[in-house]
């Protein structure tokens, strides 16, 4: 998402946004980040089928505990933890 000027909305409103019950934030934050997260994956365990399904339990997760979030927190660090 990008504001009138062009800029990219942070992550952490988008997760606020989200807990909001905004559905395209978190369309945005997916598409930020499944490259990423699968990339993560991969590289640790080295077995992509492996990484596949702990890369969709991991988007799972993130909506389960969307609750949890604390927006004054970077939200990378929390999705990878």
């Amino acid at each position: 998402m990008t504001n009138e000027a062009g800029d990219v909305t942070p992550d952490e409103i988008l997760m606020a946004a989200y807990q909001a019950g905004n559905e395209p934030a978190f369309v945005e934050l997916f598409d930020r980040y499944a490259g990423p997260v699968y990339g993560f994956l991969v590289r640790r365990l080295s077995d992509r089928g492996l990484a596949e399904d702990l890369y969709q339990e991991a988007f799972l997760r993130l909506h389960r505990a969307r609750h949890t979030y604390d927006s004054t927190r970077p939200f990378r660090a929390w999705l990878f933890g």
